[in-house]
């Protein structure tokens, strides 16, 4: 019978390989179709930004949560007013998308709007980068509390998604 975790092992010579330091990174896959399913209805274009923040509702009930995400992502990516390595190192694909988070990241007092949708655009291009080859997969152990604080920023949105 197949053995996912043996053939890890044997393929990059994995020697160590722990499930747990990189669950948060599988589950993002399972919740990241759940919001481009039921948010973005099947087609997540990170151009639409916008666009899936308007179909969420009561966004004030979240301000908490949301301010709590936003410090995180803030200073994984800023550091006294400039942009970091990591922000810097990671790969946007499009420098207009990337100077505006920069822009946002920046600001002393966005609006929830401005954090949310810098947040969204940031795992945007988290979903890309681990789906398209872009993410060195040797460093994925360090990125496991990313890619959670990712999930919950997901499910908060999908909690807030507009039922009709």
């Amino acid at each position: 019978m197949f053995n996912e975790i043996d053939w890890l092992k044997q393929y990059k010579m994995y020697g160590e390989f722990d499930l747990k330091r990189i669950e948060s990174i599988l589950l993002f896959s399972y919740i990241w179709n759940l919001f481009e399913r039921e948010i973005c209805e099947k087609n997540a274009l990170i151009k639409n930004v916008s666009q899936y923040i308007e179909l969420l509702n009561n966004i004030d009930s979240k301000t908490d949560d949301m301010d709590r995400l936003w410090k995180h992502f803030q200073s994984r990516y800023v550091s006294g007013g400039i942009a970091t390595e990591k922000f810097n190192d990671f790969v946007f694909n499009d420098d207009c998308i990337k100077s505006i988070a920069l822009t946002t990241l920046t600001n002393d007092n966005p609006s929830l709007k401005d954090k949310i949708e810098t947040i969204l655009r940031i795992v945007f291009r988290l979903r890309n980068n681990l789906f398209h080859g872009e993410k060195d997969v040797s460093k994925l152990y360090e990125q496991n509390e990313l890619f959670s604080k990712a999930n919950e920023f997901l499910s908060i949105l999908l909690d807030l998604r507009k039922r009709y």
